[in-house]
């Protein structure tokens, strides 16, 4: 089981904020959360599951459902809520980022669940902007930018680049 620090059951226990944790997509970040449902539930939780509609297992309705179902399973907990973060990293265009808010929509619909907003890259923030201007769609926009680094990126710790030298 992965280890989280004590600090997060001790914010658990503070009513002073929100506690935000990012549990990665997988079966291994359900597990971690799970070590933390009965604190989570007594504090009052908004588990939210962040969707990339181009990642294999996420690209259809059925599979978000799928991938929602095993996590709640694993964790104990119920998710309340979707976040479209549709990309291809650095390949994405404005059309993606609105074609997989479509796929992640669709499966809110169907699952009864609010999709809350939709990652952009803040490049593409106005073109997705008037994209979606004509649809049907009415999800706010949030400019998200990618600070971390590759390994295969130039400047990456174990690139070939200058910062690796």
């Amino acid at each position: 089981m992965s280890v989280v620090s004590p600090v997060v059951t001790r914010a658990l226990a503070e009513d002073d904020g929100r506690l935000l944790l990012d549990i990665g997509g997988d079966a291994e970040g359900a597990l971690a959360l799970k070590q933390f449902e009965p604190d989570i539930r007594k504090a009052g939780y908004l588990l939210i599951l962040v969707v990339n509609a181009f990642r294999p297992q996420t690209s259809t309705v059925e599979g978000i459902e799928k991938m929602l179902r095993k996590m709640e399973g694993i964790c104990g907990l119920s998710v309340g809520a979707l976040v479209s973060n549709s990309h291809l990293m650095d390949e994405t265009s404005a059309e993606d980022c609105i074609r997989g808010l479509e796929t992640v929509s669709a499966a809110g619909e169907k699952l009864g669940l609010p999709v809350l907003y939709a990652g952009v890259h803040p490049d593409l923030l106005n073109e997705a902007a008037g994209i979606l201007e004509g649809s049907s769609i009415s999800v706010p926009l949030w400019p998200l930018s990618r600070y971390m680094m590759l390994p295969w990126e130039d400047g990456a710790m174990w690139s070939s680049g200058a910062a690796a030298e």
